[in-house]
């Protein structure tokens, strides 16, 4: 079982997965990264508990919560997204 969600950027797609679940979105797609959420209903990927860091991703339909032990994540992130945008 995997304890991390796994976060690859592939071409114009982030690709997440978790346990047997995965989640492709497409960075133009994505509005907002942030580490707060004041949402109700979003997506919740991986265990709150433990867990040093959580990124919300605000795309044009959802909001998925990330919860992660990896740095720098939230900027791998976003340097994507400004390269598509560019």
């Amino acid at each position: 079982m995997m304890m991390q969600p796994t976060v690859k950027v592939k071409g114009e797609y982030l690709h997440i997965r978790w346990q047997f679940s995965k989640v492709v979105i497409k960075l133009i797609d994505i509005i907002d990264v942030s580490c707060d959420v004041k949402e109700k209903g979003v997506t919740r990927i991986g265990l709150p508990y433990g867990q040093t860091e959580t990124i919300a991703i605000k795309t044009t339909s959802k909001t998925y919560l990330l919860y992660t032990s990896k740095p720098n994540l939230k900027q791998k992130i976003e340097s994507s997204i400004e390269e598509v945008h560019a």
